[in-house]
């Protein structure tokens, strides 16, 4: 089994165990590049049945420093995650690690045909 499967099925696992936390990599499989990272996160998406419905890009000064890196990340934005209305109650306890992230929001008219 390929390292970005056995990444995959690892990240799926804690995932799918409520509470369970990956505090480190096992040994011999961070991920070595960026791109590395976005084929695990792929097949993770592709293990989970996940509906992509956009990305999100991360470029903060922290971010940046936190990961030694200079240009931005983008995250994948699934269907489940995104709340379409004024008000709305979530259940805490469906979250390993929740957080508060506020973010603005847009529909571009049109998909982007390059590569970014």
């Amino acid at each position: 089994m390929c390292k970005i499967k056995k990444c995959a099925d690892l990240l799926v696992e804690a995932h799918r165990v409520p509470g369970k936390l990956i505090t480190a990599w096992p040994e011999g499989m961070q991920p070595k590049t960026i791109e590395e990272g976005y084929k695990i996160a792929a097949e993770v998406d592709k293990a989970l049945g996940l509906s992509l419905v956009g990305y999100k890009v991360v470029c903060t000064p922290r971010t940046r420093n936190t990961y030694n890196i200079e240009e931005p990340l983008f995250g994948r934005i699934y269907s489940k995650n995104v709340v379409n209305q004024a008000s709305s109650t979530q259940r805490i306890s469906d979250f390993n690690q929740p957080r508060f992230e506020p973010h603005y929001t847009f529909k571009m008219e049109k998909d982007l045909t390059e590569k970014i």
